[in-house]
């Protein structure tokens, strides 16, 4: 059995049970880890019974339900679903129990967001389940990750992200999170009326590119997947430079690309965003004079997501928490661009004018669009979607509107009693949604008279049947060093070692200044690891496998191989030390075969390179940067791959 729940007060429970029972309740019990070892606990350290369930002497921690709740950490506990009598639609609908008192489920749970989780007593939470699960048949996958949205500065009826997002759903885009409302207890307290919603997560049925790995410098993965938003937050995690624009009478901010998926960068990974969205930006300040834009954007998921911000007037679009994700390079699929979704937080939907564009409203600043509606190309196809659903898919979220009002209806009233004068300081109080008619009223002319102006603005759509013809702009080249290209051959450095007190050990460590012109760290394209890099092999350990020297007049005393990932260029260096800064050589430029001193390079290794070459065998010829020749400066050193053969040496 889990612990006592905390007692409840009844000055805004308005019945016997504090849940109306016409919703799915989500219980949540939040629990004190035991770190002492005398007890059985499970991986989170809350204690348990021998079926693992909460034990009597498991506690609830109550820190994650005050009003005053500012950390963001996770914090352990157990949860189950209930689908009550009086919801009477969940099983026509597929949602189910998960779980249950006797036995509960574990997750982790932290507060999220940032003024909703701050300025109001009402919290949202993030959740983590320990298994996956479809809750409330909000996917057809199963995931671990969800929310559970307050939506406590919603005096809209709690229908703006409703609405954004049956919106985005019938749009057709990528992907759109679901919701579904809940009543959810905490510890015992009831917290009135949430909305769990799927997290914006890389897979599970979600956002569906390929999951990039933290600190990845795997060449073939450079490119993607990657998930980041376009922030109004500074942040550790993230790259900044000034908006460009084209427009004038708008506020302009810094661009703000935090890192999303994956969450810590290497250093080749935040070159390669630095790259892009340096030419992103640099293309929205010629928005009104080129198309360049549309070779890193995908321009009919750009079109889709503007038109339904622009329907529900959400003018703090554009404006944080805006996504946008591009997959990896593929040979079927080519370079790949960068598209606008998933939607999230339409937190000030309806609060433009009906009568105009939601970014001549605000006082926020709209990251890049004020400058897009300048293309005629991008309003072209904006114009041409917004005919098509208009005239095909809009049609059903009025109702849709009535019979999501009729479900929360009464819950809201209970939301309101018991969130009614209590905020924190600095902060505001929870919306009063009670009078749930005039709040579907308010939407639906709000959504009428926005598509009646935009109607004349954009085009009649009556009759127009025919999906718009997707945007065939090539998508821009990727550097080199981020897409699969030529084997790179394997490089063998010799260190001559005869001093009269040799180093004890020998490490050598490869290093570049700089990549397409952008300065990096040697540690980025360094194919033997940080300073001091990787241990070189004593001459005779393992004779065996032992490499001929390639000068057999210069003794040598160790050696090492290695394949780069990269095409090394002619400015790369190496150096060698006893594994310390303390003592180490100078930095020397890199040749493959090359014998090397204490003073420098012995040998050179381009003209003593020996390999046994397949002459039936067709020639393709690189030069050094890896890219590919026609034909090659008879003299000029150049990498030849003859079938599986790699060798660095002149050109004939």
């Amino acid at each position: 059995m889990l612990a006592a729940a905390l007692s409840l007060s009844t000055a805004w429970a308005t019945s016997s049970s504090p849940c109306t029972g016409t919703l799915p309740i989500l219980h949540i019990n939040i629990y004190n880890t035991d770190t002492s070892g005398t007890a059985l606990v499970d991986d989170n350290n809350v204690p348990v019974d021998a079926d693992g369930y909460p034990s009597s002497s498991a506690t609830l921690n109550n820190d994650v339900i005050s009003y005053n709740l500012a950390d963001k950490d996770y914090r352990p506990g157990y949860y189950w679903l209930e689908i009550p009598e009086g919801c009477t639609y969940a099983s026509a609908e597929g949602m189910k129990a998960i779980g249950s008192q006797d036995k509960p489920l574990p997750l982790e749970m932290k507060a999220r967001g940032n003024w909703t989780r701050t300025g109001f007593a009402k919290k949202p939470f993030k959740l983590k389940l320990g298994k996956k699960q479809n809750m409330l048949a909000l996917s057809s996958s199963k995931s671990k990750h969800y929310a559970i949205l307050a939506h406590a500065d919603d005096s809209y009826g709690y229908m703006r992200n409703y609405v954004g997002f049956n919106l985005g759903q019938r749009m057709g885009m990528p992907w759109t999170p679901g919701m579904q409302p809940v009543e959810v207890i905490i510890n015992g307290d009831y917290r009135g009326l949430y909305f769990l919603t799927e997290s914006i997560r890389v897979g599970d049925g979600r956002v569906t590119i390929q999951e990039l790995d933290d600190q990845s410098t795997t060449r073939a993965h450079l490119s993607g997947g990657y998930l980041v938003e376009l922030d109004n937050y500074d942040d550790d995690n993230q790259i900044q430079m000034d908006e460009a624009h084209c427009s004038r009478g708008h506020k302009y901010d810094k661009l703000r690309v935090t890192f999303d998926t994956p969450e810590v960068y290497s250093d080749l990974q935040r070159l390669f965003i630095t790259q892009q969205f340096t030419a992103m930006n640099q293309a929205v300040g010629r928005c009104n004079t080129s198309d360049d834009l549309w070779a890193y954007i995908d321009l009919d998921d750009a079109a889709k997501y503007y038109i339904v911000n622009e329907i529900i007037s959400h003018w703090e679009s554009y404006h944080g928490s805006t996504y946008l994700y591009r997959d990896r390079y593929s040979e079927e699929d080519g370079y790949g661009k960068w598209h606008f979704t998933p939607l999230w937080d339409c937190g000030n939907a309806f609060n433009g004018s009906t009568t105009d564009y939601f970014y001549n409203c605000d006082s926020f600043g709209n990251t890049w669009i004020t400058s897009m509606v300048l293309n005629d190309k991008f309003m072209t196809q904006v114009k041409a979607w917004w005919k098509y659903f208009m005239n095909n898919c809009y049609d059903g979220i009025l109702s849709d509107i009535d019979t999501y009002a009729s479900r929360i209806t009464t819950a809201a009233t209970y939301d309101y009693n018991r969130w009614k004068g209590l905020t924190v300081s600095g902060g505001s109080y929870c919306a009063d949604n009670r009078d749930m008619a005039s709040r579907k009223t308010a939407v639906v002319n709000h959504l009428n008279s926005k598509i009646s102006w935009l109607k004349q603005q954009w085009g009649d759509y009556a009759g127009v049947t025919t999906e718009p013809t997707a945007d065939a702009t090539p998508a821009a080249e990727l550097p080199y060093w981020v897409i699969p290209g030529p084997d790179y051959g394997t490089y063998t450095i010799y260190f001559n070692d005869l001093q009269a007190s040799p180093w004890p050990k020998v490490y050598c460590y490869v290093e570049e200044s700089n990549v397409d012109g952008y300065p990096i760290s040697g540690v980025a394209f360094c194919p033997l690891g940080a300073f001091p890099g990787s241990k070189m092999i004593e001459k005779g350990t393992v004779a065996s496998t032992s490499p001929k020297a390639v000068n057999t007049d210069l003794a040598y005393t160790h050696y090492i191989e290695f394949t780069p990932d990269y095409p090394l260029s002619q400015t790369a260096k190496i150096s060698f030390s006893t594994g310390s800064s303390s003592t180490q050589t100078a930095s020397l430029p890199l040749e493959d075969g090359a014998v090397y001193n204490y003073d420098g390079n012995l040998s050179s290794g381009v003209e003593n390179v020996a390999v046994d070459i397949d002459h039936d065998t067709p020639v393709e010829y690189y030069d050094l940067m890896g890219r590919r020749l026609t034909q090659p400066v008879p003299g000029q050193p150049v990498i030849i791959r003859r079938g599986s053969t790699v060798t660095k040496q002149l050109a004939p």
